[in-house]
């Protein structure tokens, strides 16, 4: 059988790559609510008219299953789908459509990408080897569309995951490869501190809920450096706070509430216990009370609150190996730890996985911005790059009898 070249597979699908990708950024949803965008995906998946098998594990996710002519290992290659509360400060022709809801994390771009590797490799699906799973996810943002998913037991006969991210912090044409824990573990809280009003000439006759707030944040920063490692990263950022109306009456109560982030699962539950004793001390040395809600309360027992994003050693360098190989190696750039999250970490957890970051940033056409930012936009040429490292890895992963050529 004839080599087959990747840049050129690429070639003939660009325009529909940048069609794939202008769509879904024209007419983003929210997460749990993505059930015009995994239509319309579906819809694309049919008109390819694949040897392969759509489901729909969850209301709002698309998996399609490319089973190869032979035996050999499962290989999941996952997209995020869902969009941002953001409203677009671009001036696109393809801005979008909906008021308040933006693609700023590149999820389009992300959904795009797998539907052309998803397209090439179908055509090709007699050279596959084993079966390769194509997860259109739903909800990443809201850190809960990967858990739907690994509840339905999708990760069964997995042995290896892949992901990408589009990345404004590398230059385009550039991937970025991490190992170990890459992204953090978070936490959101809540927490309502319940106190005593009055005149605001006489605090003597209150115990100020907005002062006990004030004191437990402070409290709960300086103890979070002072009761842990401090070569471990660890963050808590408030991110909002509530109380009162009015100018002269001290309220009965106020509200805050924000992320608690790590590297570290353990040291996450551990600065979990610190926040909530430092409220139980700084409200008893008040006379106040307080409620505190976590994000993860009331999971079920078996499942674990948070994780951060790890990337495997043996498939990470896979990973960089196929960029190497296939890409080039000057291509690859080192990137480090962040704080920021990912739910590709809960399947990280539970089967060898890796995400590689590809990079979109593009001063010339002011693909500047950071994710979730208004005017966050992407050179569209990252697409043609995230599509040629998914097949390269698959190259690399000696998934396909025939490997595919650069040239």
């Amino acid at each position: 059988m004839s080599e087959w070249c990747i840049a050129e597979e690429i070639k003939k699908h660009t325009d529909m790559l940048i069609q794939w990708r202008r769509y879904l950024h024209q007419h983003p949803e929210l997460s749990f609510k993505e059930f015009d965008t995994a239509q319309y995906i579906v819809a694309q998946i049919e008109d390819m008219n694949l040897p392969v098998v759509i489901t729909r594990p969850t209301p709002t996710s698309v998996v399609v299953h490319l089973d190869g002519a032979r035996e050999g290992t499962t290989i999941l290659l996952r997209a995020d789908i869902d969009a941002l509360p953001i409203q677009e400060d671009n001036d696109l022709a393809f801005k979008s459509v909906k008021d308040g809801i933006m693609h700023a994390c590149g999820h389009d771009a992300h959904t795009a990408i797998l539907l052309g590797v998803l397209k090439i490799l179908g055509e090709h699906a007699k050279q596959i080897k084993g079966t390769i799973l194509f997860v259109f996810q739903a909800a990443e943002e809201v850190g809960g569309g990967a858990r739907e998913l690994i509840r339905t037991g999708i990760l069964q006969n997995v042995d290896q995951a892949y992901a990408i991210h589009v990345s404004p912090s590398i230059p385009i044409g550039q991937y970025g490869i991490g190992y170990g824990a890459l992204m953090a573990a978070g936490e959101a809280f809540d927490v309502e501190i319940l106190g005593s009003g009055g005149h605001a000439a006489k605090p003597e006759e209150a115990n100020d809920p907005i002062n006990v707030a004030i004191q437990a944040i402070t409290a709960a920063k300086q103890l979070l450096e002072r009761k842990t490692d401090p070569l471990q990263p660890k963050l808590m950022s408030v991110t909002y706070f509530n109380a009162g109306r009015n100018n002269n009456v001290i309220s009965q109560q106020a509200k805050f509430g924000g992320t608690l982030r790590t590297l570290d699962v353990n040291l996450l539950q551990e600065v979990k216990a610190h926040l909530v004793q430092t409220l139980k001390h700084v409200t008893a040395l008040y006379g106040a009370d307080f409620h505190i809600r976590f994000e993860t309360d009331g999971l079920p027992p078996e499942e674990p609150p948070s994780q951060a994003l790890f990337n495997d050693y043996q498939t990470t360098r896979i990973a960089a190996s196929a960029i190497e190989n296939h890409l080039g190696k000057d291509r690859i750039t080192t990137v480090q730890p962040s704080l920021t999250g990912e739910d590709f970490a809960f399947i990280s957890a539970l089967v060898p996985a890796t995400m590689v970051f590809v990079g979109t940033r593009n001063e010339a056409l002011d693909a500047v911005y950071p994710l979730h930012h208004p005017k966050f936009r992407i050179d569209e040429a990252v697409l043609k790059n995230g599509v040629a490292y998914f097949l390269s890895l698959v190259t690399e992963l000696a998934v396909l009898e025939q490997p595919l050529t650069t040239q």
